[in-house]
């Protein structure tokens, strides 16, 4: 099964929907109040206080007149307190022009706890000025019911929203959340090789039912793929098998850790360990060097790890087959003197982008190779020695020859000059008598 790679976590579907639709509701909804009762009410309150303060002063200016000009003040006190009765009422005076100060003033300095607004009003009799009014109100009554207004929308719109987010969460758990969780459940069941698992239909619209037979053509597609898959590597693996040595894949992290992904079932024989004891634990396959090329194997491969070149190495491992089975008869013949096998690395590097380096190769056993190759250097060198002891006894009887030939060639002169000398007598006599003969 390939590696599944962890995607990072978002918020769910239904949380986003929700969401979205409760911004959807708020979002209207607060420009409409902040349209509503943020500027139009705040403006029509205001009006209504200035409004309220326009109709008082002229009722004040129009009953005060007759009073005034009599100097009637207890009838002004009982008008201004009428008046006063008003709980936005903060200060209410009554001036007399042939007065520097108020003939009637009523004031209520508790009153005042929001903005206020303060008007006046000329009081006439018959068209001549006697006197003026002077009224002032206090907003904190329209601020109070602008406040329960505002409740009283806030309190509707969430009510509102809350039923709308309710029958949108249903719908949403009808129609898509549980129909995509069923889905998912199902494209895990797939991820985990169960190619068995029925897809979920007539769970949700039109646009779930898509999708769910989208991932039915995928469940087909991916179990002929995985099929395919498994079939081609039961071939590599019965390949693998095969091959005279051990095959594997050998990964070396960024974080320093060893790790096969792959060995063939030869590590049996040539490790002794099986290959799910080296994939659990690489560093099994460190242990099953002799102890004399442990570092010697590191050191190669870190040295292959940096210059990305292959990883080309004879070292020794002591079989000791899992288990504590002894050395197979077969292979007792392929060790060598000290009873150890030899084993040669031949695999490519090739480094990732996060730093890990793989090796891909196989390991074969030259045991019988290196005692070849030790026969073949002693006999050389036996062959090497008894060459020259016969080219040394040649040499002597070479020199020895040649001392026999000097003592012939001497010996022959010699001869012959012995030899001549009685011959040219032996020569002249005879040719002396056959002259007499003659005569």
């Amino acid at each position: 099964m390939p590696e599944s790679r962890v995607l990072p976590r978002r918020g769910s579907l239904s949380t986003t929907i929700v969401v979205a639709t409760a911004l959807g509701l708020i979002v209207p909804a607060l420009i409409v109040g902040v349209a509503l009762l943020g500027v139009r009410d705040p403006q029509a309150a205001r009006a209504s206080l200035l409004s309220k303060l326009d109709a008082r002063l002229e009722l004040l200016a129009g009953s005060v007149p007759e009073l005034l000009w009599n100097l009637d003040t207890v009838g002004i006190e009982t008008l201004a307190g009428a008046v006063a009765r008003s709980p936005d009422v903060v200060h209410v005076s009554v001036h007399d022009l042939t007065q520097g100060v108020p003939l009637v003033e009523r004031a209520f300095p508790e009153r005042h706890t929001g903005e206020s607004y303060r008007g006046e009003r000329e009081v006439r009799r018959r068209g001549q000025l006697i006197g003026r009014v002077t009224l002032e109100l206090d907003d904190h009554l329209e601020q109070e019911a602008l406040t329960r207004q505002r409740g009283t929308y806030l309190a509707t719109v969430g009510v509102q929203l809350l039923l709308s987010l309710l029958l949108v969460l249903l719908a949403l758990h009808a129609r898509v959340v549980n129909p995509v969780r069923r889905l998912g459940r199902f494209a895990r069941a797939i991820a985990r090789g169960r190619f068995d698992v029925e897809v979920p239909r007539g769970a949700g619209g039109q646009e779930i039912e898509r999708l769910a037979e989208d991932l039915g053509h995928m469940q087909v597609s991916l179990r002929q793929q995985f099929a395919t898959q498994a079939e081609l590597l039961a071939r590599l693996r019965g390949l693998a098998d095969t091959v005279p040595g051990v095959v594997f894949q050998l990964e070396h992290s960024a974080d320093g850790r060893w790790t096969f992904h792959y060995v063939s079932d030869a590590a049996r024989r040539y490790l002794g360990f099986t290959p799910q004891a080296l994939q659990d634990d690489a560093q099994c396959f460190f242990s099953a060097s002799d102890p004399g090329d442990r570092h010697a194997v590191r050191d190669a491969l870190a040295q292959s790890s940096a210059q990305g070149l292959p990883w080309q190495q004879d070292f020794r491992s002591a079989v000791a087959p899992a288990g504590g089975e002894s050395v197979a008869a077969d292979d007792a013949d392929a060790l060598d003197d000290a009873g150890t096998h030899w084993l040669h690395a031949n695999a490519l590097c090739r480094r990732e982008a996060d730093g890990t380096v793989r090796w891909h190769g196989f390991l074969t056993d030259v045991t019988r190779q290196r005692r070849d190759r030790e026969e073949l250097a002693t006999h050389r060198l036996h062959l090497e020695e008894l060459v020259a002891a016969r080219t040394q006894a040649l040499t002597q009887a070479t020199r020895e020859a040649e001392a026999a030939n000097r003592a012939k060639t001497a010996f022959l002169a010699n001869m012959s000059h012995e030899i001549r000398t009685p011959l040219n007598a032996i020569t002249g006599l005879t040719y002396l008598m056959r002259r007499q003969s003659q005569d």
